[in-house]
């Protein structure tokens, strides 16, 4: 809730002339989470389980209330397909979700589980920050080696 009523109030403040931009800011607000919040608290060695439902919570909730928190910020509500919601949580959040436990299963087959958090847990943050990073910012060009 403090995520979306700052956005409405800087919205008010300084898009109330662009109607299109202040949507977008608060669209964009509407869903403040990401995969980064989980590669963050690994980092910081935090509560990763905690960290993966708040995530997933926070972005089918929002979601899914989006059109309602829209019609109350801007006064008018803005039609979602809720098949292409659905369709596009499952890519987002399911699928990569059954991914990282299929993976941990065969990860499991390879190493105990000693040897998985002294060998391949302390990669996993880098790893997912640098699955996340935009492509310019991650890319590495052969006249920079």
């Amino acid at each position: 809730m403090l995520v979306p009523g700052v956005a409405y109030s800087l919205g008010v403040l300084f898009l109330s002339k662009s109607p299109s931009l202040f949507v977008g800011l608060d669209i964009a607000s509407l869903l403040p989470t990401s995969n980064m919040t989980v590669a963050f608290t690994m980092l910081a060695k935090g509560n990763v389980r905690a960290a993966i439902k708040l995530t997933v919570t926070s972005i089918i909730i929002g979601s899914l209330l989006a059109p309602w928190y829209l019609y109350f910020m801007i006064g008018q509500y803005v039609p979602v397909d809720n098949a292409l919601t659905f369709k596009v949580l499952g890519m987002i959040i399911l699928l990569p979700l059954v991914m990282g436990i299929l993976t941990f299963k065969y990860l499991r087959t390879k190493y105990t589980i000693n040897e998985f958090n002294e060998e391949v847990k302390p990669l996993l943050a880098g790893i997912c920050a640098w699955g996340a990073c935009p492509q310019k910012l991650c890319r590495v060009d052969a006249a920079e080696k």
